[in-house]
């Protein structure tokens, strides 16, 4: 699947710089970028407090939402199976339009009744 790391930041605006510049090393080698958010406004609103614009990106579709509601939740919880099934899913869709890979985000500032440490630790696992 390839590389993957977890980082946790204390405010808001340090991780919409690490998205930026995540963002840019994907278009630079030519990968597709997805953001795994809550909701549609907060995928909106992050890139663009980093100063992203996101309608060109979409457009080329270089740039993606995932909500985490319809991607990876399952009966209220993270399902480590199936987040691994979507990032699956995401890399091959990924490639048949031509990209050289797929990089996913996640703002995980998620209600602990969604995300635990340990469902992440599976998620990680379940990668590789």
């Amino acid at each position: 699947m390839g590389s993957h790391a977890i980082f946790c930041y204390d405010r808001e605006q340090e991780a919409a710089q690490v998205f930026k510049s995540y963002l840019q090393g994907g278009l630079g080698k030519d990968e597709a970028v997805h953001l795994l958010a809550p909701n549609h406004e907060v995928y909106v609103g992050f890139p663009r407090s980093a100063g992203v614009d996101i309608e060109s990106l979409e457009k080329d579709r270089r740039l993606g939402c995932l909500l985490i509601s319809d991607c990876i939740v399952d009966k209220g919880r993270l399902s480590s199976a199936k987040a691994f099934q979507t990032a699956t899913t995401l890399s091959q869709g990924d490639r048949e339009l031509g990209f050289k890979g797929t990089r996913t985000i996640t703002l995980a500032d998620y209600p602990p009744e969604y995300v635990s440490p340990s469902d992440l630790l599976r998620y990680e696992n379940e990668l590789g």
